[in-house]
């Protein structure tokens, strides 16, 4: 499968916007604990609703699984 060259026109995020989401994973297969992976924002690319998504971190032995939830309240 060939991607094209240019990206699709994204909706630009405001510097310093806090996240609409947080992205966790576990920490190894099995384990009951979760660490935070990254954090996404929700946007339009070609009028269409999207998730600009920026992984900080991975797990050791990453399953490929990853949680998308919302933020807990400041």
């Amino acid at each position: 499968m060939a991607f094209p060259n240019k990206r699709p026109k994204e909706e630009a995020r405001e510097e310093g916007k806090k996240p609409d989401w947080v992205i966790r994973a576990r920490q190894s297969p099995g384990s009951e604990h979760f660490m935070t992976a990254g954090v996404a924002w929700n946007v339009k690319v070609n009028s269409k609703d999207a998730l600009s998504v920026k992984l900080n971190a991975l797990p050791v032995n990453f399953d490929g699984s990853l949680l998308i939830l919302e933020p807990l309240p400041d």
